[in-house]
């Protein structure tokens, strides 16, 4: 069942944040799936980007929000993807959850605010 849901952000950013997002989760799933969704809780839209990639434990998903940081520092990039979602999040007034298990994959969510809230 199909439904539209109106948010209140900033398009650039909200593009920037769920682009990064999905661009990770792609990058670190080399084999499995990606799967994005948004579903309405309470008067926020939620983000869901979900995958079955390489994964990490708690200590290395909190790092991973930091500038310069990488799960495999074998693959190219900056390891600015976390960091600048965390910025973007932040700014954006949308908190951001991880969870994530080694060798299972990592779901993070993004809450943004319903328009007329």
């Amino acid at each position: 069942m199909a439904s539209s849901l109106v948010v209140h952000s900033h398009r650039a950013l909200l593009s920037a944040l769920v682009g990064n997002l999905v661009g990770n989760a792609v990058k670190y799933t080399p084999h499995g799936s990606v799967l994005l969704g948004v579903r309405r809780r309470a008067q926020h839209a939620v983000i869901t980007v979900a995958d079955t990639g390489i994964g990490m434990d708690p200590a290395q998903a909190e790092r991973m929000f930091g500038a310069f940081q990488q799960a495999d520092p074998r693959n190219d990039g900056l390891g600015l993807g976390l960091w600048i979602v965390q910025r973007t999040a932040e700014t954006l007034g949308a908190p951001v959850q991880v969870r994530s298990l080694p060798g299972r994959g990592s779901c993070l969510t993004v809450s943004v605010p319903l328009a007329g809230t």
